[in-house]
C-alpha cells in the first residue's frame, strides 16, 4: 500500500494558500490540494497514492481523496460566487512536453 501524501495549507492572502509537503514549500494557490495533486503527477507519483491535506495548527484532515482523481478536478465559481468542482482530464490540465520529438511523418 503507498504511503499517504500530507499537504500542509497556510493562509497567504486574497484567499489563497501556501502548501507544504513535509516541511517544503510547493506552491500558493487558492486550491492547494488540487494544485499539488497535478503536480506530483507531473512529477511521476502514483496516482493511486492517497493525499491529504490539514490546515497548519491542526491535527485533522480537512480534504482527502486519491491523487488521480484530485489531479482530475478544478474550481470554477458559480455566478452567486458558490465555488463548484468540476471534472477535467488530467492531460489537458498539465502542459507536458515530449522529451523525445516526435518523427515526422511520410507524405503520401
Amino acid at each position: 500500500m503507498n504511503e499517504v501524501i500530507t499537504v500542509v495549507a497556510t493562509p497567504a492572502s486574497s484567499g489563497r494558500f501556501d502548501a507544504h509537503i513535509d516541511g517544503r514549500y510547493i506552491l500558493t494557490s487558492p486550491s492547494p490540494l488540487l494544485d499539488v495533486a497535478r503536480i506530483l503527477i507531473e512529477r511521476g507519483t502514483d496516482p493511486e497514492s492517497r493525499i491529504v491535506m490539514r490546515h497548519a495548527g491542526t491535527d485533522y484532515d480537512a480534504a482527502w481523496g486519491r491523487l488521480g482523481d484530485l489531479a482530475g478536478l478544478r474550481v470554477t465559481t458559480a455566478g452567486d460566487g458558490r465555488p463548484i468542482l468540476r471534472r477535467q482530464d488530467v492531460a489537458a490540465a498539465l502542459p507536458v512536453r515530449s522529451k523525445r520529438p516526435r518523427a515526422p511523418q511520410a507524405r503520401r
